[in-house]
């Protein structure tokens, strides 16, 4: 579960971890170093819509769940230059967004969980 204190109304706050970046397991020498993280849906909406950034002065970067969402109770695993904490932008199929600030992204066993309450603490996801 993704530990949270609402911020703003729709944004959360949450604790960080650290961890150096490591070269993911049957990495080729042309694919980015990284580490692999699992994003767990165990929320009751799709999501259809990813973006991470690793700081509110750095850009979002390109949508991971595209082209398919990452449905409720369904696991995925992304790519990241390490387990910094990062920001999260969720978007719901009618691209509703929420923000989740500081997410620390490797939590669980190098990864970390959506649940319906953080969606919920976002007032237009419904």
């Amino acid at each position: 579960m993704v530990k949270r204190a609402v911020v703003l109304g729709c944004l959360v706050m949450v604790g960080g971890c650290a961890a150096a970046p490591a070269r993911v397991r049957g990495s080729s020498a042309r694919e980015a170093p990284g580490v692999a993280v699992t994003v767990r849906n165990r929320s009751r909406f799709d999501v259809h819509g990813l973006r991470v950034r690793a700081s509110p002065r750095r850009p979002w970067g390109p949508d991971a769940m595209a082209p398919e969402p990452l449905r409720a109770g369904q696991d995925r695993t992304l790519r990241l230059d390490g387990c910094a904490p990062r920001d999260l932008r969720l978007a719901d199929a009618h691209g509703e967004e929420c923000v989740l600030l500081g997410v620390d992204v490797c939590a669980e066993n190098d990864g970390f969980t959506v649940t319906t309450d953080d969606l919920l603490r976002c007032e237009r996801w419904r």
